[in-house]
This record gives structure tokens, C-alpha cells and sequence, in this order.
């Protein structure tokens, strides 16, 4: 746990640091951020950001992961208006593994 401590009636604990929550994301994910971030609201008695704060979490991880698994290829097209820069999702990686191309 961090040095700072919070005295707040009769509730006393100590917060996580902002280099102990980036580490918690870092190793872990969004949603061990915002655990810690949320247990930091409840210490200083604020329920409505801590729920908040999980909410976040529980929303943001997945959403992350996601987008990691669905990879995004950039085509370029045949160079007249709009369509030179095209996004698609790898659609012919099956078709060429299939050939015997991939």
C-alpha cells in the first residue's frame, strides 16, 4: 500500500498510488486498475465513484481485448476519390491458408 493515509472519521486506511494503479493495468488489465481505484474511492467514502470506477472497468476490458483479437489490415485502393484507403478485417487469410498459400 502507499505512504499517504487518509483519516476520514472513523474509517482510516491508506491509498494506491498512481505508479501502484498504472502497474496493475500494466501487468494485469483495465479492470485490476480500477479494482485498486475503486478501493481508493471507498477508503476516502465515495460509493458512487467506486461503482463507477468498476463499471468502467468491467465495460473497458472486454471492449480492449476485442479489439486486440479482430486485428485491422489497411488496403489501398485503385487511387481515384474516396476509396484509396480502405479498412478491412483480413478476409482472405482463410482463403490462402486453404491454397496452400499461407
Amino acid at each position: 500500500m502507499a505512504e499517504d493515509e487518509i483519516s476520514n472519521g472513523e474509517s482510516a486506511g491508506t491509498l494506491f498510488s498512481l505508479g501502484q494503479i498504472t502497474l496493475a493495468v500494466f501487468l494485469g488489465s483495465p479492470i485490476a486498475g480500477c479494482i485498486l481505484l475503486a478501493k481508493n474511492y471507498r477508503t476516502l467514502g465515495k460509493s458512487a465513484s467506486a461503482l463507477q470506477s468498476l463499471l468502467v472497468g468491467i465495460i473497458l476490458t472486454p471492449v480492449i481485448f476485442l479489439v486486440a483479437y479482430f486485428p485491422v489490415a489497411y488496403k489501398v485502393g485503385s487511387g481515384r476519390g474516396l476509396d484509396t484507403f480502405k479498412v478491412t478485417r483480413f478476409p482472405n487469410i482463410r482463403k490462402e491458408e486453404k491454397r496452400g498459400l499461407g
